[in-house]
């Protein structure tokens, strides 16, 4: 099911609103507590240089950015460079699979697994999140309006551009059992950035790929 996500004329607030649903996916109150807590905590520093978050705004996105979040983010994306590029291959273990084996520091599967749990349903926002930050370098600072604001409708066009990749290829393969579920997404679909390609695997992805074995299952 596919749970919209509100947007309204501001991409500032819009910005706001899918962090808060990026840190907190199944939990609406905190969602509705961290923009009105951000948004207290930005008109009491308005004379301020630079915005320093409290403790709990910057616990929050450590938590759901760095760990969690960016997991699920990563087996999301993934997921999409298999389906775009070896759809045969595939699946959301396949993408735990590669994420565990080929990112330094990965957690164990079934932390993994909980990763995925609590964070399937924004995952392609997290992998938005990365390759808007990590890979395109796009520019989020409020000083320049004109530059957030595309960069806020990029990373919103690729976040719907990976959920609606993996939403196509349940339907073709009825994988539902696996990677089905609630999806926080868009009313209306959003166009591809001309800048945006999903990469295929590198030669060592896609070595880590052949050593995969799908779990045999107890008689």
């Amino acid at each position: 099911m596919l749970r919209i996500i509100p947007l309204t004329s501001s991409p500032a607030l819009d910005y706001l609103r899918i962090q808060a649903i990026m840190f907190f996916p199944k939990d609406t109150a905190s969602q509705e507590s961290f923009v009105r807590s951000v948004g207290l905590e930005a008109l009491g520093q308005m004379n301020k240089p630079k915005f320093n978050p409290s403790s709990f705004l910057d616990r929050a996105a450590r938590d759901a950015i760095t760990d969690g979040g960016y997991y699920a983010g990563q087996m999301l994306l993934f997921l999409a460079r298999l389906i775009a590029h070896n759809p045969k291959d595939a699946s959301i273990a396949k993408a735990q699979f590669i994420v565990m084996r080929g990112m330094p520091g990965a957690p164990h599967d079934r932390t993994m697994k909980t990763h995925w749990a609590n964070y399937q349903s924004c995952s392609h926002l997290h992998a938005a999140w990365y390759l808007a930050h990590e890979v395109y370098s796009k520019s989020f600072s409020p000083g320049d309006i004109s530059t957030f604001s595309q960069s806020v409708a990029w990373f919103c066009d690729v976040a719907d551009h990976l959920l609606r990749s993996v939403i196509e290829f349940n339907s073709i393969r009825d994988a539902r059992q696996e990677i089905g579920g609630d999806w926080w997404g868009f009313e209306e679909e959003r166009p591809k950035p001309s800048d945006f390609a999903v990469p295929p695997l590198t030669e060592s992805q896609k070595a880590i790929l052949s050593e995969y074995r799908a779990p045999t299952r107890a008689k």
